[in-house]
This record gives structure tokens, C-alpha cells and sequence, in this order.
């Protein structure tokens, strides 16, 4: 009876447990599978957590880029609309300083008032310095060819005005073929001016050019 609930050799000579009794053997047998399924539920739920994870690290990631994208936009937009407010502003302010000089060289024939030049030239000349950040590099020469241009037409020395005392009663020049040319020239000037005021493009208004005086005169065969 004890050798039933024991062991017993099996025809092959191994000890082999008896039936009623369950060896450790036996029961880590029957319970790996049980521990193994448990381990892979537990990947699994290890590893949704993860997707999980990624999922909303993405849509984040997305989210601040968007803001950000957005944010940019903006500013390039706020950007654009000052540097086309300053532009237009700048250019308003040249043509009302450039008219009045147009518009005194064609009644030159009628009246010349040395004062009147001196006084409104030395406005034109502190404008331009003022605005030169704003306006294109190309312009540069625009001081030089004004004083070239006005120079031309009225003479008596108004023209240096920032550069030397000019008396009130200055002996201006008689009116002349280039007293026209002139006033043609700073009206030319006015167009352009107007024109790369209205731009929208940034880019487009910095390769807005106005000819120099003296290669505008060369090009219309105005020295005859």
C-alpha cells in the first residue's frame, strides 16, 4: 500500500509519481502556461500604452508646429503691412515736397523768388536725408540729380542751399529750354515715386529705379 502512494519504476526505469499525487514538476508544468499568458496580456497592454504614448506625442508635435506656422504667418503678414504703410508714407511725403518745386519751375518764366527756392529746396534736401533708409539703394543719386536738374534751371548757387550761405536775393537765371527739361525730369521722378509707393511686393518696390539726371538727358539727346 505505502509503494501505491509513492513512486514506482516504469517499464523504461524511470521514477514515475503516482496519480494521486501531482509533482512540483507537474504543477510548474500546468502552471507556465497560465504565467506565460499573463505575461503576453501584459505586453500587450504594455504596448498599447506605448501606441498611446506616440499617438499623443504626434498630435502634439502637430499642434505646436500649426502654432508655430501659424504665429510666423503673422508676423511676416504684420511685417509686410509696416514696410508697405512706411513705404506708402514715404512716398507721400517726397511728391508733396517734389510738387511745389515742379510747379514753380513751370511758372519760372513769370515769377523767381531766390527765397522761396532756398527755403523749400533745404526742406527737400533734409527730407531726403531723413527717408534714405527707407528708399531703394538705387535712389541714392536722387539729392545729387535734383540739385543737378533744379541747378540747371535756376542757377544763382540755390541749389547748395545745405552746403553754403545763399543771400535771399540771390541772381537767378533766366528761363531756358532746361528750366523745362527740368520740371519734365522731377515729374518723371514724382511718377516713379508714386508708383513704388502703391507696391504690395517688397521685392518688386526695391527694383523700382529712377534714372540719374544727366543719363536722362543723355538718353533723350537733350544736350542739343
Amino acid at each position: 500500500m505505502r509503494a501505491c502512494q509513492g513512486s514506482y519504476l516504469s517499464p523504461l526505469g524511470h521514477e514515475t509519481s503516482s496519480i494521486g499525487h501531482r509533482g512540483p514538476s507537474e504543477v510548474t508544468a500546468v502552471g507556465t502556461p497560465r504565467t506565460g499568458l499573463g505575461h503576453s496580456a501584459g505586453l500587450s497592454g504594455r504596448g498599447c500604452c506605448t501606441l498611446g504614448a506616440v499617438s499623443v506625442v504626434i498630435e502634439t508635435t502637430a499642434a505646436v508646429a500649426s502654432t508655430v506656422a501659424d504665429n510666423l504667418f503673422l508676423v511676416l503678414l504684420g511685417r509686410g503691412k509696416e514696410d508697405r504703410e512706411r513705404r506708402q508714407s514715404s512716398a507721400g511725403q517726397l511728391v508733396a515736397a517734389l510738387s511745389p518745386i515742379v510747379h514753380e519751375l513751370r511758372m519760372f518764366e513769370d515769377r523767381r523768388r531766390p527765397k522761396w527756392w532756398k527755403k523749400n529746396l533745404g526742406r527737400l534736401y533734409a527730407l531726403l536725408d531723413d527717408l534714405e533708409p527707407e528708399l531703394p539703394t538705387q535712389w541714392r543719386h536722387l539729392k545729387r540729380s535734383i540739385r543737378d536738374s533744379v541747378g540747371s534751371a535756376v542757377g544763382g548757387g540755390v541749389v547748395f542751399v545745405d552746403l553754403v550761405p545763399v543771400p535771399d536775393d540771390a541772381d537767378l537765371s533766366q528761363p531756358s529750354r532746361w528750366t523745362m527739361h527740368a520740371a519734365d525730369y522731377l515729374d518723371g521722378c514724382q511718377r516713379i515715386i508714386r508708383r513704388w509707393g502703391h507696391l504690395r511686393s517688397a521685392r518688386g518696390a526695391r527694383r523700382v529705379t529712377i534714372p540719374d539726371f544727366n543719363t536722362w538727358v543723355d538718353v533723350l539727346n537733350l544736350q542739343d
